[in-house]
């Protein structure tokens, strides 16, 4: 199990955890929709290491079934830009020629991408990107063969929306702020580490969510009932 299966699998504890501990209707629905978010995530991210398995074992095959000595290289850069509608990613295969298409596949998923490029001046090469920072559209998706590179075009599943950045690793190191951790002896407080991260984090039905328990938990405050206590004001977040 790789260490991002470890962290999402702690995570997806941790939830369960508090969701044993909510009380409200509406809090424990947040909740639910956060763990079937990070079981999805978790899913996906075993079945992109079972892809990129069979990536290798596509290459050790090609190697072991070529007459001439061939060694796969496996490529950590590319450059990139985006449009509306694709991000590029720009990768370079040194002798690399447009007739050479036949040598050139690339597998998409929602939140991957590889390529793999056989025998082309005696060599393999593999490039491998899981975790993208948005999803995209495998269908749509295509790569283009030219002269000493392949320009990989991943269709966006939504338009028009900007990437910071390729993966969603690089998204956060990119970030200035990062939220500090719950405090874990405060069940109570861990819940509203949760959720505010949820809401900075969240699509537009999560914010909803949100504010409908910031709402009804300020109403009970106002009459003496208890609520979620000092949960901060969701429209200034």
């Amino acid at each position: 199990m790789s260490l991002n299966d470890v962290k999402l699998s702690e995570d997806l504890q941790e939830l369960k955890e508090l969701r044993k501990l909510a009380q409200r209707k509406c809090a424990q629905e947040i909740l639910d929709i956060q763990i079937r978010k990070t079981s999805d995530a978790l899913d996906r991210l075993k079945s992109q290491e079972s892809q990129k398995g069979s990536v290798t074992e596509a290459n050790t095959k090609l190697t072991k079934d070529s007459t001439a000595k061939v060694y796969t290289v496996t490529l950590r850069t590319y450059s990139w830009d985006q449009s509306d509608k694709f991000v590029k990613l720009y990768v370079t295969i040194p002798s690399l020629k447009p007739s050479d298409e036949e040598n050139v596949k690339c597998v998409f998923s929602s939140r991957s991408a590889s390529l793999i490029v056989s025998e082309v001046d005696g060599k393999n090469y593999e490039l491998v990107i899981n975790n993208l920072a948005k999803q995209i559209v495998p269908d749509k998706s295509f790569w283009k063969v030219k002269k000493d590179m392949v320009v990989m075009m991943l269709s966006k599943e939504r338009l028009a929306q900007s990437w910071p950045a390729v993966t969603a690793e690089e998204v956060k190191i990119k970030e200035k702020n990062k939220p500090e951790d719950p405090d874990t002896s405060d069940p109570s407080a861990g819940m509203m580490g949760l959720m505010k991260k949820m809401y900075d984090e969240g699509d537009d039905k999560m914010k909803q969510l949100l504010n409908k328990t910031w709402y009804e938990s300020q109403s009970k405050a106002a009459t003496g009932a208890p609520g979620l206590g000092s949960l901060p004001d969701m429209n200034d977040i």
